[in-house]
């Protein structure tokens, strides 16, 4: 620019130049032909022609770089990443260069947003809690798998969206509502189909400049933790009832013994009977609670190793047999010898003396107990069978849990302290095995214990 002005003023002085000249030689009355004029503008025309194409050339070079610089910039704002800009050789190299700075900078940050963007991502995709995100305008901006299943969010709802179109639970709705019309925190409890529980907790957040920016919803399951809650209550529900017999029964034996002056002998030895027994039964239960919380927790080591089946089974079965014989029961064992398995040899035959044990209790007199077992593959398959009164198929999985009792008018006639199933239940499974009950057809019950022959390192 600067060269076609100079240019431009060259031409200007040139020309008043000449016209000066002119003016003088007829003032002079010098000839003014044609020719003569002619040769005197070429030779005034001259300089100025060299200026303007050095103008123009000057013109070009600047031009060149500054369309180069132009294009690149547009490619780079076009989200080109790898191009490099070309230094010119000229005034505009520094122009170049901060360009590229600028170009590499940009893309430093667009790597390093994309990085967190992917992290986000993965977190979000990672989490079993329901995530949803809102601007005050009630507009999705981010909603993670976990949500889209526990509500049931439809695949084409996507980010953008309105809240009320991809959330139609009505407690969601209003937690949301309530959070950003108050901006508070909302805490709801909700329950879905198929027994599920989720707390809902929307808060608030505040973008860079503090200003409201929207509410985060997180959704956690806490169907567990109910579920925990209420074996909780039926424990303690359960418990005080089992002690509460014994313990009145011990109460009323004592407050006679205590108000009686002059009491046989016979009755002293009655009532002190009463006492005895409720004692044991109350130190039963603590004590098989004591073992079932030690099982559960793991701070019972198993010592594992070789054990003959059949042998454990037959010196289990003797050990119960004056509890068979009072009843008349006769049991049965069908393993074949050698039957060799890797198992805490304690503990294993404490699974059967509890299995054996609740048989014979529920078997009617003169009845027959069965035990078998057979090999598939590396896994031992044991069954006890009795011919008791079976158990209601609505039970079958329950009468594994603490003080559970099918028929509670007989379970009180029957002397025991409702554990030894749950007991039963955490060996098999901290041996790598499974124990499930079932109805036999003919009448009775049958308990299938599943567990490796090669222990549960192996």
């Amino acid at each position: 620019m600067l060269a076609v002005l100079a240019a431009a003023a060259a031409i200007a002085a040139l020309d008043r130049a000449a016209s000066g000249l002119v003016a003088t030689a007829l003032e002079e009355g010098a000839p003014a032909s044609f020719r003569d004029r002619l040769v005197l503008w070429i030779i005034l025309a001259a300089p100025v022609l060299l200026v303007a194409a050095s103008g123009a050339w000057m013109l070009s070079r600047i031009r060149r770089p500054l369309r180069a610089i132009a294009r690149a910039a547009d490619e780079v704002a076009s989200g080109r990443q790898d191009l490099v800009i070309e230094l010119s050789g000229g005034e505009l190299d520094r122009l170049a260069v901060s360009l590229d700075r600028m170009r590499r900078a940009l893309v430093d940050q667009i790597g390093q947003a994309e990085s967190e963007r992917r992290l986000l991502a993965s977190v979000l995709a990672g989490l079993h809690e329901g995530i949803v995100v809102v601007n005050p305008e009630r507009r999705v901006l981010i909603l993670n798998e976990a949500l889209r299943r526990i509500l049931d969010v439809r695949r084409d709802i996507a980010i953008g969206s309105r809240l009320i179109d991809a959330v139609w639970d009505h407690t969601v709705l209003n937690a949301f509502d309530e959070a950003l019309t108050n901006r508070s925190e909302v805490r709801r409890q909700i329950q879905l189909p198929r027994g599920r529980s989720f707390e809902l907790t929307v808060s608030c957040f505040s973008d860079a400049s503090g200003r409201h920016a929207g509410a985060i919803g997180l959704l956690f399951d806490v169907t567990r933790l109910e579920a925990l809650e209420k074996v909780r209550r039926d424990f303690v529900a359960d418990i005080s009832h089992e002690l509460r017999t014994p313990l009145a029964s011990v109460k009323a034996a004592v407050e006679t013994l205590v108000g009686g002056a002059a009491m046989k002998q016979e009755d002293l030895t009655k009532f002190l009977g009463i006492v005895a027994k409720n004692s044991s039964r109350m130190e039963a239960i603590l004590s098989d609670l004591t073992d079932l919380s030690m099982i559960e927790t793991g701070a019972i080591p198993l010592v594992f190793s070789l054990v003959d089946l059949s042998t454990a089974a037959r010196e289990v079965v003797e050990s119960l047999a004056p509890r068979a014989s009072k009843r008349q029961v006769a049991v049965t064992v069908d393993i074949p010898a050698g039957t060799v398995l890797r198992v805490d040899r304690r503990r294993f035959e404490q699974i059967l003396i509890n299995l054996l044990d609740n048989a014979i209790k529920f078997s009617p007199v003169g009845g027959a107990i069965a035990v078998t077992a057979r090999i598939d593959a590396d896994r031992l398959r044991l069954m006890v069978e009795d011919e008791g009164p079976g158990i209601p198929p609505d039970a079958l999985e329950r009468v594994f849990n603490r003080f559970y009792q099918v028929d509670r008018a007989r379970a009180r006639q029957v002397p025991g302290t409702g554990l030894g199933l749950a007991i039963v239940k955490h060996l098999v499974q901290r041996h790598a095995g499974t124990i499930a009950a079932e109805n036999r057809p003919g009448g009775g019950t049958r308990f299938v214990l599943e567990m490796p022959l090669a222990g549960p390192e192996a």
